[in-house]
């Protein structure tokens, strides 16, 4: 075999292994968008719930709030209820699309980048959903006894102060916690975690392990 046969013989085993590398390469990066959506199942089950819980208690709120027009305090208690309602679809619908625009078909940097725009969402987000329960579960219990007939506002009103007073005192403890974990990176990094939740960091890690494998 003369020298230059030689050469075409090594380019084309070189576009081979390349190509094959390649296909390798893309095949291991679609395993890993297949692991990466199947950790966010738990989450995606989770926002589906909450999703169609909120819209029917959306229903529900709206329903007692027009049925209780003749007593003020007891109808905005059922606005609030309404309006958290509403709040909690719109945000459980946009985590939805934010998990569905995570593609096979696409690079997996852009898939990460997705999955760091998830995290930070929902970091952004759970308090959004979680602190208003140190008050919002006061006119849930006002609109629970008014559903029984019972005017809980008027019959012990001072109760009612006293358990907003305490809500209003958790819900500032809880706030500057918060602003005290800032300036703890550690303690901080822990809270994101949490608040990103156990589905996205695993999905992260699948992406993250055939990314680094693509690098070396």
């Amino acid at each position: 075999m003369e020298l230059d046969d030689l050469k075409q013989a090594w380019r084309a085993l070189d576009r081979k292994l390349e190509l094959q590398g390649a296909l390798q390469l893309q095949l291991l990066h679609e395993r890993a968008i297949g692991r990466a959506r199947s950790r966010l199942r738990p989450l995606v089950f989770g926002l589906w719930c909450q999703t169609l819980i909120g819209g029917a208690f959306i229903f529900v709120f709206a329903s007692f709030w027009v049925n209780h027009r003749d007593n003020l305090p007891i109808m905005l208690c059922g606005i609030a209820l309404q309006v958290y309602m509403i709040a909690m679809v719109v945000l459980g619908a946009r985590e939805l699309a934010m998990v569905r625009a995570i593609d096979p078909g696409d690079p997996v940097v852009l898939n990460q980048r997705r999955l760091a725009e998830l995290s930070a969402w929902r970091v952004r987000t759970s308090p959004w959903l979680g602190l208003p329960w140190a008050l919002l579960w006061i006119p849930l219990v006002i609109c629970l006894a008014a559903s029984n007939g019972d005017d809980l506002i008027a019959r012990a009103p001072g109760f009612v102060i006293l358990q907003v007073v305490i809500g209003v005192v958790v819900l500032a403890a809880i706030l500057l916690f918060l602003r005290w974990a800032r300036s703890r990176p550690q303690l901080q990094a822990a809270l994101d975690r949490s608040a990103s939740g156990s589905s996205v960091e695993r999905a992260r890690a699948a992406l993250d392990a055939i990314d680094r494998f693509a690098q070396e």
